[in-house]
């Protein structure tokens, strides 16, 4: 199976609609990918082929507005002068930041908190602070370091990227310590992608991944 360039964060779980059973393919784009909707055709109709044909409901969760893809469905036609559609394929595209962050600030899981930046309102000062205190007073400080990373990837203006940065500095020396920090640092180093940040995770923190697209997709329902 072909992979671009980066390659994309994505996973296959079990899901039942209506009582039956069927699967959910899930993406995690950071960046812009031209081909996404016909690698998202072809992985789900692999998926169902490996899985005894089930049904399966692909989603794409994109982090930024850079990352944004096409709304469903994705025609293809046959390349005549009459262009005959041959394909119709539907799917589901969430964008995390038309989610509300107070959404995740109210689930108790805290494996969520880290994805709050990226969040409609998740870079309002009150919002990153009840974040930061969670994680803090919890001693999650791999989640933590987590979150600091992600917050990169949303602030992107400098005078907020201080602002950002500040709210962390007295917890400076413990994340400094952190494994997780010293480990994507080094990634970053060697690599230089922000792809690199959702890599990490599904490698080292794939319960992280799975169940916050799967609590996100819990929260919405199946449209076209």
């Amino acid at each position: 199976m072909a992979s671009p360039p980066q390659t994309p964060v994505e996973f296959v779980s079990e899901l039942r609609k209506e009582k039956k059973p069927g699967l959910s393919h899930i993406e995690i784009q950071t960046y812009s990918d031209p081909e996404i909707q016909v690698r998202l055709l072809e992985y789900n109709i692999l998926a169902s082929r490996q899985y005894d044909h089930l049904p399966v409901y692909s989603y794409v969760i994109c982090l930024r507005e850079e990352a944004d893809v096409p709304d469903p469905p994705f025609i293809r036609r046959f390349p005549d002068e009459n262009g005959v559609e041959v394909h119709r394929f539907y799917y589901r595209v969430m964008r995390l930041w038309q989610f509300p962050a107070e959404v995740l600030l109210q689930i108790e899981w805290m494996g969520l908190l880290p994805f709050i930046p990226l969040t409609q309102g998740g870079k309002q000062p009150e919002v990153v602070k009840g974040m930061v205190d969670r994680l803090a007073e919890a001693q999650e400080w791999d989640l933590l370091a987590i979150s600091q990373l992600l917050g990169g990837l949303a602030f992107k203006q400098k005078p907020e990227q201080e602002w950002f940065r500040k709210r962390f500095t007295m917890y400076q020396d413990i994340l400094r310590e952190s494994w997780v920090y010293q480990e994507i640092g080094q990634q970053f180093h060697e690599q230089g992608q922000r792809q690199t940040i959702m890599n990490f995770l599904q490698v080292r923190f794939p319960e992280i991944t799975s169940l916050a697209t799967n609590r996100l997709i819990a929260s919405m329902t199946w449209r076209f």
